[in-house]
């Protein structure tokens, strides 16, 4: 299969890593909070969002016994309105920025999806697609040092992809990006992670998993506020407060 470069110069960026002082710095510019990733390594191996990998998780508590889930939220930054072909939109997804964070589109049909760096959600935020990392921590200096080694790259699917096949976006999941993902060698961008391993994980094929994601991903447990000055308020909580976002 061909691919012109333009489809594999963005749709490789659905496992390429934010730039962590990008994050820092964001402010995050849109109330409408839909959902979250979630993190949870208190297990030997968990799964990291390709989205929030280069974080590195430093934010979280020393002690790693303990359960302890890390918590991404996301929120609709961009809506570009009509785009009509399934490459198009698997493009814009995979190239979205972290400002943005999640783009809205709607088909040639009427059809509504959001999507983001190695993520896509239908209309109603119900998962589609994830690209994780199956990761452990390492300790080569102590847990004062833990490194994150990537160990194998994941994209989750959802079983209603592979049902319902007359969805544009559905077809060019099944048809195009997963035969590009399976024969193409996809590198991320490492050059802010220097407490990363990431020994031998760039020549590995990732691993297809049909799922739900239930396990990565929540929708939003209260109704999105659609008051102004309350959802700038909780925008200022949110930033200020980002480091303790974690549960324990």
């Amino acid at each position: 299969m061909n691919f012109t470069n333009s489809y594999r110069r963005e749709v490789s960026q659905c496992f390429r890593g934010m730039d962590l002082n990008r994050y820092r710095a964001n402010i995050i510019p849109n109330p409408l909070f839909r959902g979250f990733l979630t993190v949870d390594i208190s297990k030997d191996y968990f799964e990291v969002p390709s989205a929030i990998r280069v974080l590195d998780l430093m934010d979280f508590p020393i002690d790693i016994d303990k359960a302890c889930i890390k918590v991404f939220p996301l929120y609709v930054g961009e809506d570009v309105h009509t785009l009509n072909t399934g490459d198009v939109i698997m493009r814009k997804f995979m190239a979205t920025t972290y400002e943005t964070r999640l783009v809205k589109v709607e088909t040639g049909k009427g059809d509504i999806y959001y999507g983001g760096k190695g993520m896509i959600f239908d209309r109603y935020f119900n998962p589609l697609l994830l690209c994780t990392y199956k990761s452990c921590f390492k300790e080569p200096g102590g847990p004062i040092s833990r490194h994150l080694q990537l160990e194998t790259k994941v994209v989750h699917i959802h079983p209603y992809v592979f049902l319902d096949q007359t969805s544009i976006v559905h077809k060019a999941i099944i048809s195009k990006f997963v035969p590009f993902l399976l024969s193409n060698t996809i590198r991320g961008n490492y050059s802010t992670e220097s407490v990363i391993d990431i020994t031998g994980i760039e020549s590995k094929l990732p691993s297809i998993v049909i799922d739900d994601m239930s396990s990565i991903f929540s929708k939003s447990a209260v109704p999105i506020p659609s008051d102004t000055s309350e959802s700038e308020r909780i925008n200022k909580f949110l930033l200020e407060n980002e480091h303790l976002i974690s549960a324990e």
